[in-house]
């Protein structure tokens, strides 16, 4: 008799099929690029939790170090650059933005929630989340995916997600 060694074409075919659909059903579980803003309490996927986490833990830094400026020097710092913070990028590559809002006449570029009222009354601290593009209300089309500090420190996530208490 004869034996077979190796694999024929047709079952190298069906591994590929079988390979393929598996990794797409993982890239559309695992590999969300943007925020879920279904809902105020839709959940995120593995690959953006993670990520979020990332922004919010580094944010959170940012906030520690600007309010030891503060208390050091008696006024905010002009720049991330200046409380020793500047060189900080989020997963998406991008700098983290930093605004002063305290003594501001013009409120136009400061972050706001659905009311249009602004979310901090010191600065504003925020990832421009994963596309890289921002605009100040949290509703607007631009904002709703930035990662962000709200309430003087008392909300980090996602400002899609954010409802006005200042809880997670």
């Amino acid at each position: 008799m004869f034996s077979q060694k190796g694999l024929t074409f047709l079952e190298l075919l069906i591994a590929i099929v079988i390979l393929s659909i598996l990794s797409t059903m993982a890239v559309a579980k695992y590999g969300v690029s943007t925020p879920n803003c279904d809902s105020p309490d839709a959940r995120q996927g593995p690959l953006m939790r993670a990520k979020i986490g990332q922004v919010t833990g580094d944010i959170g830094k940012i906030h520690m170090a600007v309010s030891s400026f503060e208390l050091n020097n008696r006024r905010y710092p002009d720049s991330l650059a200046e409380a020793g913070v500047g060189d900080m990028l989020d997963p998406w590559g991008n700098p983290y933005r930093y605004l002063v809002v305290f003594g501001r006449k013009d409120v136009g570029p400061v972050r706001k929630d659905h009311n249009l009222k602004p979310v901090n009354s010191g600065y504003d601290i925020y990832s421009m989340g994963p596309d890289g593009v921002t605009a100040s209300p949290f509703t607007s089309t631009g904002g709703k995916d930035d990662i962000v500090m709200a309430n003087d420190g008392d909300y980090f996530g996602v400002a899609c997600q954010y409802n006005g208490s200042g809880k997670n």
